[in-house]
């Protein structure tokens, strides 16, 4: 691994604090060099991507992670880098944007498709645990809202709402709902969001560590055993308390004491040891060196006492006023939270941050806590693989717990202030819209395939009766064509018309025949006449009904002589010859002494 600066991390740590020079900007890489060449287009798209840019900006330098989500829930660490911010740029200076631009290009060279979160600053959001009795998903947002704005007012155009749901317990025998409720300025999130589109590298997620940190536990990078876990973030000018539970975050504290207030408190009392002269020391300039030391064990304390000659021990002695004042805000934090949490016991604490002196402060807390506590290294997951090289110290490792965090993080595990529960609920929404349209276009094409099936099997059949139909027609001999066919249709029609010439010229015969085999002894004819002008001479048919009449008598017993009418009626009219008989007369007379049924039927012959 090279390095831009060859002056050693001791010698350049007293010329700073004697004031003599400043410290060269350089690239400290502590994996594998990413390459030299532009981003490659077309790396952003709408779909859940699986590598994961962390970007965590501090005061002094810019870190950056590369994840990849494996298989079976581990993920593969494919490069990490820590880049000193150069002398004079900051994050608000008008020259970052231009660096992080070309940071990118070179970290993000050899990718095309990827994600990238970023954090704020968890001194601006402000964050409420609450616990909340089962609602309805419709009325979770508003009780949300309003029982976290009584504890916390503040003006929704200033501010933006969200919240997490963590999950249901069971609190005093009621079952509730767990809900993470924060309020981040909108002009942060902006001023964020606008740095990243400026450069062409548009965020997919903006959180807090704290929020981020979650998904290193909830992806178990991170063994912490049984209870609750505390970690303590030591940073240039404020430290961090945060306390997770099952896995989220419970509560998250920001502590006005950091590694300025250290060298502040060693500055006052090397002061005093100078007999009240003002010891020179440029506090930034010194951070700035600390953070960007070369020596990967080096310790600052080691360092200054190494300078001022001064057994190591004393050194610490002269720092520990403000590590005191930091011990017991973290003491107050924990007893804060086993009064009113009602959780499980804080079991295991953790420290980082950017500057090499957690080593010691990790032993006093533990010491004056009675808690066990120990650097954080992420490095040294067993769900963490990862191909560059690991710092060798976990000082070093620590410096990357935020990045890291942030590589591991998505929409599934962690809060994100650009895709809020708002946008989560419509969402959802669309999604169940596109359930139902692509169920109707599933059933539209089930029915649509159904009726070319069943229209397939039936233009199949028809298929069968041309063919079979073609192979009769080609049986014939001889062989038919148009012309043979208009010749047997012509035969066929005059042969028709032959035979209804027949039919017309015999039809009186035939009715004659029909009437006489209808006819019952009892019913004597007396009269039968028949108007066939129709069809008499043209053998055609007219639209009009031919007409026979018949005139009789019913002889026999009186009360039977309507019940043989009757019958006779049925009889003619179930001749296939006449199509209706309807009896126009009817009377009762006398002859030779008995009762006769005088009748009169008119009867139509059938076309």
């Amino acid at each position: 691994m090279q390095h831009n600066n060859e002056i050693s991390s001791t010698d350049n740590l007293l010329t700073v604090i004697r004031g003599e020079g400043h410290n060269a900007a350089g690239l400290d890489v502590p994996g594998k060099a990413p390459a030299q060449t532009g981003r490659a287009a077309g790396g952003f798209g709408l779909n859940r991507k699986n590598v994961t840019i962390g970007v965590d900006i501090s005061a002094g330098a810019v870190k950056l992670a590369r994840l990849k989500r494996g298989a079976k829930g581990v993920f593969e660490l494919h490069d990490y880098c820590r880049i000193p911010l150069p002398p004079g740029v900051d994050a608000d200076s008008d020259a970052f944007p231009g660096f992080l631009r070309e940071t990118l290009n070179q970290f993000c060279a050899d990718q095309t498709s990827f994600e990238i979160w970023t954090a704020l600053s968890s001194t601006l959001i402000e964050t409420r645990y609450l616990k909340l009795p089962r609602v309805a998903r419709k009325q979770l947002d508003r009780a949300v809202f309003w029982t976290f704005k009584r504890d916390v007012p503040f003006d929704e155009k200033v501010m933006q709402f969200g919240y997490d749901v963590l999950g249901d317990l069971t609190d005093g025998g009621v079952r509730k709902c767990e809900v993470m409720a924060y309020a981040v300025p909108r002009n942060e999130i902006e001023k964020r969001k606008a740095l990243f589109d400026r450069i062409d590298f548009p965020l997919d997620g903006i959180t807090i560590a704290p929020f981020a940190f979650q998904g290193v536990l909830r992806a178990g990078c991170l063994d912490h055993g049984a209870g609750s876990l505390c970690t303590l973030y030591i940073g240039r000018e404020y430290s961090r308390i945060d306390i997770f539970e099952r896995d989220h975050l419970v509560l998250s504290r920001v502590i006005k004491a950091g590694a300025c207030s250290m060298l502040e408190a060693l500055k006052e009392e090397l002061t005093e040891l100078n007999r009240g002269q003002p010891f020179e020391m440029e506090i930034a300039t010194v951070l700035d060196n600390l953070m960007n030391t070369d020596e990967q064990n080096a310790d600052f304390v080691d360092q200054l006492a190494l300078w001022l000659t001064m057994p190591q021990e004393r050194v610490f002695e002269l720092v520990l006023p403000a590590v005191e004042r930091l011990v017991r805000q973290v003491e107050r934090t924990l007893e804060h939270y086993a009064l009113h949490y009602n959780g499980l016991p804080v079991a295991q604490m953790f420290t980082f941050g950017e500057f090499n002196s957690q080593q010691r402060i990790a032993a006093h807390i533990s010491e004056q806590l009675g808690l066990p506590c120990r650097i954080l290294n992420l490095f040294d997951s067993a769900r963490l693989r990862t191909d560059a090289v690991a710092p060798p110290a976990a000082v070093q490792g620590s410096q990357y717990v935020q990045s890291l965090a942030l590589g591991l993080s998505g929409d599934d595990v962690t809060p994100n202030f650009l895709f809020t529960q708002t946008d989560k609920a419509h969402l959802r929404r669309l999604k169940t819209v596109n359930r139902c349209i692509a169920f109707l276009f599933a059933v539209l094409v089930a029915v649509i395939a159904g009726a070319a099936v069943f229209q397939g099997k039936k233009i199949a059949t028809h298929r069968e009766s041309i063919a079979r139909l073609e192979h009769q027609l080609s049986q014939q001999k001889p062989p038919l064509d148009r012309t043979r066919v208009n010749q047997l249709a012509a035969d066929i029609s005059m042969q028709a018309r032959q035979a209804k010439w027949v039919a017309g010229k015999y039809l009186p015969m035939a009715i004659i025949s029909e009437i006489t085999a209808l006819t019952q002894p009892r019913i004597r004819l007396k009269n039968l006449a028949a108007d066939l002008s129709s069809r008499q001479g043209t053998g055609t048919e007219d639209k009009s009904w031919e007409n026979v009449t018949i005139e009789g008598v019913v002889t026999g017993e009186k009360m039977g002589l309507d019940v043989a009418l009757a019958s006779y009626l049925v009889n003619l009219k179930s001749s296939p010859l006449f199509g209706h008989a309807v009896v126009k007369q009817r009377h009762i007379s006398r002859s030779e002494g008995e009762a006769v049924l005088n009748f009169k039927i008119n009867l139509g012959l059938e076309r």
